[in-house]
């Protein structure tokens, strides 16, 4: 079996950038452009995603500037989805620039802008996005203003303002690179820019050099940069905002970077020593080819080749900046290494585990947990809201048996614990399932997943099929169990397929090409190590079970040597489960094997 450590550097990092240290596998299709269907019926096509950390009592302003005939379609938004678009704005059409990267951009009645704040009471993650109403290639130069370092921002690691770009597949074609500059709207300002990771901690390369830039053109600046005196921003009814010799800039090549990743700069000043308003100003090149990635009006995206556009990622092994909307159960906390919900009846789960499921309408589905060796389980299940409703012992589930490869025969017992779902929403939604013990004690537990099925309503291609998430957490790491987890057919004509998936949906892919996926457990078509799974099974009650078979899939990865990232939002284990070469349709239940300590 290949190492776990070859795997966790595939689904832990915490951002994508070329430096030789830090490698990631690739699936066959990845995500290109983003596309958004506005509410107002404006399109968005093989657009960019920029994500902006914005304080609150502050209105910023976005403006897209096309480059060459480009013509931009602008779209901002929050958790809940995109919700304002501008195509042409007037007063946008008045801006132009000149930078190092495009030389001077003339004014251009095509350019769009969106003015934008929040009312929320702390920063909060507001999304842009940005392309052309019929998804051609091009440039365009985005110009946010509004900014300002502040001694609010702290001093130290991680001080100043976050922005992210999601890199895509048409960002990368566009054979450009990435540039982002930070230019001072007033003398006093000395800006000062660093690429960070999760933590906010500057990324360095293996001789110790850090990315970040403070005086563009000079050695304080790491890569290609230029001095900016030369540079300016002409707004509208103004005398320009002139660059500067102490302003910032990054370069970043985009090739080899695999998409799905956020590149996060952070804006400060140096030493943050001084502090005023500032504008950042990002170049951008796109190029179509490839799947495309659909946000819809909900704030969800997914790999689009003939996929249903309206299933729900889970987030963050692969990625720098988590999913904004990932389901948190509520009331969670730190025991054993795992969650603590307390749900609204009263009752206690601890050191527990979460799945997540995006489950379709219309259906309900059944999650039972099995305790082994005497465990006695508890189930929370809930939405984004948090955990609404809890069951501890069940006399349904008490019938219960399995039998898995990784843990053998698990009897019936009367702590079973069982929970039927639903939602009533009209499209996909996420739904959390939190599994743990009353007193948070160690132990190994089977969670059983009934009422799926492999439609044709899944669509075809790479990122079609049932998404499902694990939060990797230190309890399970502890426990020295694997993590493990099987798609059992309940039908003949079903023939399963597995696959593990960045958040975008896109099959995880190993330096050496091989694909993380499992056809028919057993044999050389499963990644890692595998059993037939004959002689496996799922009984609900004496003498009346779901038998496992030769064509039915499972995965066990090895977690005992895992290090978690500190942000639990980035340590997600994402599976898809469709079947082979998606012929096939039928129902299927999903098994987790879990161990906690």
């Amino acid at each position: 079996m290949r190492r776990l450590s070859l795997l966790i550097v595939v689904l832990m990092l915490v951002i994508a950038i070329p430096v030789s240290a830090q490698k990631q596998g690739k699936g066959t299709s990845a995500t290109d452009g983003i596309n958004v269907s506005c509410p107002d019926g404006t399109e968005i096509q093989n657009g960019v995603q920029v994500i902006v950390n914005m304080r609150p009592n502050f209105t910023y302003t976005a403006t897209a500037i096309g480059v060459n005939g480009y013509d931009p379609v602008i779209g901002v938004g929050d958790d809940k989805g995109i919700n304002l678009c501008n195509d042409d704005e007037p007063s946008a059409g008045k801006y132009t620039v000149s930078l190092p990267s495009t030389g001077e951009v003339d004014s251009n009645k095509t350019n769009a802008q969106m003015p934008f704040y929040h009312s929320n009471s702390g920063l909060t993650d507001i999304s842009l996005v940005i392309g052309s109403p019929d998804g051609s290639d091009g440039e365009f130069v985005l110009v946010l203003e509004g900014m300002a370092v502040t001694t609010n921002d702290g001093h130290g690691v991680g001080a100043g303002d976050p922005y992210s770009v999601q890199i895509t597949q048409n960002m990368i074609n566009s054979g450009l690179p990435l540039e982002v500059y930070m230019i001072s709207k007033v003398q006093e300002l000395d800006p000062f820019m660093q690429v960070v990771d999760g933590d906010r901690k500057v990324i360095s390369l293996d001789d110790g050099t850090p990315i970040e830039c403070d005086d563009a053109g000079t050695k304080s600046c790491f890569g290609d940069s230029a001095n900016l005196e030369q540079s300016f921003v002409q707004a509208p009814d103004s005398q320009g905002i002139p660059g500067g010799s102490v302003d910032a800039m990054s370069s970043l090549d985009l090739k080899g970077i695999t998409p799905g990743f956020y590149l996060n700069y952070l804006m400060t000043s140096a030493d943050q020593k001084t502090f005023g308003e500032y504008i950042v100003v990002m170049h951008m090149g796109v190029k179509s080819g490839g799947g495309s990635t659909t946000t819809n009006n909900n704030g969800q995206n997914t790999t689009n080749n003939d996929v249903a556009p309206t299933k729900e990622p889970f987030g963050g092994l692969a990625q720098g900046v988590p999913s904004p909307d990932k389901t948190k159960p509520d009331k969670t906390g730190k025991g054993g290494g795992g969650i603590d919900v307390t749900c609204p009846d009263g009752t206690e789960i601890k050191n527990g585990v979460q799945v997540t499921v995006s489950m379709r309408p219309n259906f309900t589905y059944t999650a039972t947990a099995i305790g082994k060796d005497g465990y006695d389980p508890i189930i929370g299940v809930g939405d984004s809201t948090g955990i609404t409703l809890c069951q501890d012992d069940d006399n349904v589930a008490s019938q219960y048996s399995v039998s898995l490869p990784t843990s053998g025969v698990i009897d019936a017992s009367n702590t079973s614990t069982q929970m039927p779902f639903h939602h009533t929403t009209s499209g996909f939604a996420t739904i959390t399932l939190v599994v743990g013990s009353a007193d948070g004690s160690s132990g190994e537990f089977a969670l059983v997943l009934e009422g799926m099925t492999v439609t044709s309503n899944d669509g075809k291609g790479e990122g079609a099929g049932d998404p499902y998430g694990v939060q990797l957490s230190q309890n399970m790491v502890d426990s020295g169990v694997p993590l493990s987890i099987y798609m059992i057919s309940k039908v003949q004509d079903l023939d399963p397929f597995m696959q593990l998936v960045h958040a975008d949906n896109t099959v995880v892919t190993l330096d050496d090409g091989s694909r993380v996926e499992c056809d028919n457990a057993g044999t050389k078509s499963c990644w890692g190590d595998s059993e037939d799974l004959s002689d496996s099974y799922v009984s609900d009650s004496p003498n009346n079970g779901i038998p496992g078979g030769s064509v039915d899939a499972m995965m066990t990865i090895p977690i005992s040597d895992a290090t978690l990232d500190k942000d639990p939002n980035n340590n997600w284990f994402n599976f898809l489960m469709t079947s082979a070469g998606q012929k096939t349709t039928g129902d299927y239940l999903v098994v987790f094997h879990f161990g906690v300590k």
